[in-house]
């Protein structure tokens, strides 16, 4: 049997991992993403972190930073990181921290939703 690939999911908030609250859907921490996650563990290791848990309208450069920082220090031992990421600014944080990781050595892939999963 072959080894599972390793992948570390970062969280970062967004429509992706909310859930209905008072005032329209709030965003949450893992909880909502593990519940998904178990069919894949089956076909891979996957490790989940929070890095934040925010709307993404409310992301700036500093989170950026963050998102960058993280997947620099994590990168060693996966095979590939992935971000869940709020679909309204993804495009601009993909984009930065493209240019803030020029020679990263793995896949980073960054994924959002329009609907809560």
């Amino acid at each position: 049997m072959t080894e599972k690939k390793k992948i570390l999911l970062l969280t970062t908030g967004g429509t992706i991992a909310s859930v209905p609250g008072g005032e329209g859907l709030e965003p949450h921490r893992s909880d909502v993403m593990e519940r998904e996650l178990e069919q894949l563990r089956t076909y891979y290791e996957i490790t989940v972190r929070d890095v934040m848990c925010l709307d993404s309208s409310n992301i700036t450069p500093e989170e950026w930073q963050l998102i960058a920082r993280q997947i620099f220090e994590n990168r060693v031992g996966y095979d590939g990181i992935v971000v869940s990421h709020g679909t309204d600014t993804m495009a601009y944080t993909a984009s930065a921290t493209t240019f803030m990781l020029p020679n990263i050595d793995i896949p980073v892939v960054f994924t959002g939703s329009q609907l809560p999963l």
